[in-house]
């Protein structure tokens, strides 16, 4: 297996693995797919590829709203049927290293992951999962070291992400979420209660993971 950087060369073995029956089909699936923002710019994206197909792609896009630049990832994260078993070791020690250089490079100290209400299972294993992600950081950059051992947050509000109630998660320098102006709802009980009952509540921020 081999894991690089996307670029237009791929174009033919992305398609091929969107058509491919393994791939799982979400709400990221192969229509919205905008490969053109994973330019370096704006986005990037890193797929891995195993006899000359690929079995697993992350990536993460430059968001600028009301001038405030953040990055959102990972904003697409697909791991093809048969290759469950190295997601772990794909974000942590492929992706990772990846995506943090390039935010380096960005300059970007904002970050954060957003998840459909309807997938509450998604939003509880990425909480819990950032611990895994701290104690994994010897493959990491400096910048990465720090972002990812600055404080974190559940977010205690629903926001709308593209006309869709999401769950989220982020971090920031002062510990604020920088949008704050984007339309919130409140939290289901069910989902509060979850929160409560593996990470401490910090008012107005959320719950730190």
């Amino acid at each position: 297996m081999k894991f690089v950087k996307f670029t237009s060369e791929h174009l033919g073995l992305l398609e091929a693995y969107f058509n491919n029956p393994d791939t799982p089909i979400n709400n990221n699936s192969h229509k919205s797919f905008k490969t053109h923002l994973y330019n370096g710019e704006d986005g990037i994206l890193g797929i891995l590829i195993d006899r000359n197909e690929i079995v697993a792609v992350s990536s993460a896009i430059v968001i600028n709203d009301n001038g405030i630049k953040s990055c959102k990832y990972p904003h697409r994260l697909h791991i093809r049927r048969g290759y469950s078993s190295i997601s772990s070791k794909f974000i942590d020690y492929q992706w990772d290293p990846m995506l943090f250089d390039w935010l380096k490079e960005h300059n970007i100290w904002n970050l954060y992951c957003t998840f459909n209400i309807d997938n509450p299972k998604a939003f509880l294993w990425a909480a819990k999962r950032h611990s895994r992600r701290i104690a994994h950081i010897d493959h990491l950059n400096n910048f990465g070291k720090q972002l990812l051992t600055k404080p974190w947050y559940a977010y205690s509000k629903v926001i709308d992400e593209m006309n869709t109630p999401q769950y989220l998660l982020y971090t920031s320098p002062t510990g604020e979420w920088f949008y704050p102006w984007r339309n919130e709802t409140i939290m289901p009980i069910t989902m509060i209660d979850n929160l409560n009952a593996t990470f401490d509540y910090q008012l107005n921020r959320g719950w730190i993971i």
